[in-house]
């Protein structure tokens, strides 16, 4: 039978009664009056806590000889045996409800200096005697493949995501995913249910006892580390983050309830808490986030949770964060860290207020606005940023308005997921998406990209400039195409509509530039940014755009 936990808080703290006396508790008022009178209890065991601020405690006793002098301070480490009672002290822990095994192993001082967790014990099958902690707060899930699984059983039973465990606040509550034996707690199946200390969890042939205790098995979310960026500390990477915010991302999917990266709103990950889910791309979830050690707002982009397939996609990944990691830029968003939490890797990042160029060009077009000077404000900043990473022989390799972020009160542009595209090259996360991802930004994508498949180098980020800048102006892509092939066509044959056509003050200068950064031949293109600068900067300060 599980036994039950009875746990009883003073709400005055100055004042409060409790008695035990032939199987009746009595709480709260005083000992003539008190507030509750329990019946009927068989105990198995009485502890009391009493958290106190950290000031000398003076003792005294009138039964116990070692303590005739009353004037005593009860040292830290100290503990006091009388004739029915013992007093432990301990500063700096904080004790929980403990299984009564647990509470043994403490007294006879073989686990004092480890911290007790919710936890589940494994009381049958081949894990027996295994203990696994909870993410508190968070979600821990129960399976048999480790990619997948947070705990991970050796149960052919067992599904490879069986059911979830989400620790809030005060509540555990399991909640079964997949598995032909379903999820049973003290016998009975469930779909969802709370568990309480000493609940039995059974899942295929293995059962686990929920309760706080002492933890030997590391679950796999206790492996948080930052991911090794930089060869010595930077100092780059501490700089407070200034901007706070939201971060627009593209909507979730239909499918987002069966997303398990979509679910981690309130956990712990790494050193940051996920306050709120933003939006969900093709490779990653992004969440505002809190960094425990700073206090400060990120973002924080969670990985999907098939990447890293093996241990060469993680090293890769690490080799092109660690190009983007000292680099800073008023107009390219810092990277402060990246980690690896279980089977999951997230990026922190600089939290940017405002919205990307997609959204803010689709605001545009329901409003019918059409500025070209927000325009040649955009082409000054990512020039800037372009010519800055061209001096490094850094390449954004993907650049389209998704990855241009806009700051809502200074009108600042923003480059984002600098290197991400490469990070993720070769991997199977990044050959799964290959096909949306070209369909996404085939209307950004160079003539040469499309027709001989190169890599994305400086020439062809001039003509994915010109494209934005051409997109903004209008609210449509300079060439269409239902395929590669129609848009090459476009691309060859034609010439896309004038701006100024649209937008009549449009000055010359400054279409012609965006047309020489669409030239369907390299050679016809800016090489750089810095030639492209050249041109539209004295214009921008003709008109008073910067």
């Amino acid at each position: 039978m599980p036994k039950q936990i009875l746990v009883l808080d003073a709400t005055n703290r100055s004042h409060f009664f409790l008695a035990l006396k032939d199987g009746k508790l009595s709480a709260g008022g005083s000992i003539d009056q008190p507030e509750i009178v329990l019946s009927n209890l068989k105990i198995l065991n009485l502890e009391c806590e009493v958290e106190l601020e950290d000031e000398p405690i003076v003792v005294s006793s009138s039964t116990n000889k070692n303590l005739a002098d009353l004037g005593a301070d009860l040292q830290p480490n100290s503990k006091w045996q009388f004739e029915h009672l013992e007093i432990l002290y301990r500063k700096n822990t904080r004790a929980e409800i403990v299984p009564e095994g647990n509470r043994n192993a403490s007294k006879n001082g073989t686990d004092t200096n480890k911290p007790l967790r919710k936890r589940l014990l494994v009381i049958e099958g081949a894990d027996s005697g295994k203990a696994f902690p909870l993410n508190d707060p968070g979600r821990t899930t129960i399976g048999n493949n480790q990619k997948t699984a947070d705990i991970v059983l050796h149960d052919l039973y067992v599904a490879r995501m069986h059911c979830e465990i989400l620790v809030k606040d005060d509540r555990i509550t399991v909640t079964h995913l997949v598995g032909k034996g379903g999820t049973l707690v003290n016998t009975q199946e469930v779909m969802q249910a709370d568990l309480q200390i000493g609940d039995v969890l059974r899942v295929g042939n293995t059962q686990l006892r929920y309760d706080i205790g002492v933890v030997d098995t590391p679950i796999k979310g206790d492996a948080d580390k930052d991911l090794k960026l930089t060869d010595t500390p930077s100092t780059d990477l501490k700089d407070p983050i200034v901007q706070t915010g939201t971060d627009l991302n593209p909507p979730l999917p239909a499918d987002a309830d069966s997303d398990p990266i979509l679910k981690l709103t309130g956990q712990k990950i790494g050193h940051f808490i996920l306050e709120s889910l933003l939006g969900r791309g093709l490779t990653s979830a992004v969440y505002k986030a809190k960094d425990c050690k700073t206090d400060e707002i990120v973002t924080l982009k969670v990985m999907s949770s098939e990447f890293p397939d093996n241990d060469t996609e993680l090293q890769n990944f690490i080799k092109a964060l660690r190009v983007v990691a000292p680099l800073r830029h008023a107009h390219l968003v810092s990277l402060f860290t990246a980690g690896k939490s279980g089977h999951l890797c997230w990026i922190a990042r600089e939290y940017i207020e405002g919205e990307n160029l997609g959204s803010l060009i689709e605001r545009q077009v329901r409003e019918g606005k059409h500025r070209w000077k927000n325009a040649c404000r955009l082409a000054i900043h990512l020039g800037r940023v372009l010519d800055y990473l061209e001096q490094r022989k850094v390449v954004h390799a993907n650049l389209i308005p998704a990855n241009v972020l806009i700051e809502s009160e200074t009108k600042n542009a923003k480059l984002a997921d600098l290197m991400l595209d490469q990070a993720i090259a070769g991997s199977q996360l990044g050959k799964s998406i290959l096909e949306k991802q070209h369909m996404l930004e085939i209307g950004y994508r160079a003539p040469e990209q499309l027709k001989e498949l190169q890599p994305v180098d400086n020439c062809s980020n001039m003509y994915a400039l010109g494209a934005m800048l051409y997109t903004m102006i209008t609210g449509s892509t300079p060439f269409k195409g239902t395929n590669a092939a129609d848009l090459i066509r476009n691309m060859k044959e034609s010439r896309p509509a004038k701006p100024s056509q649209q937008v009549r003050e449009l000055p010359l200068h400054f279409e012609n530039a965006i047309f020489k950064l669409l030239a369907f031949n390299r050679e016809e293109r800016f090489q750089c940014a810095a030639e492209f600068l050249e041109i539209v900067e004295p214009l921008a300060h003709m008109h008073e755009v910067i």
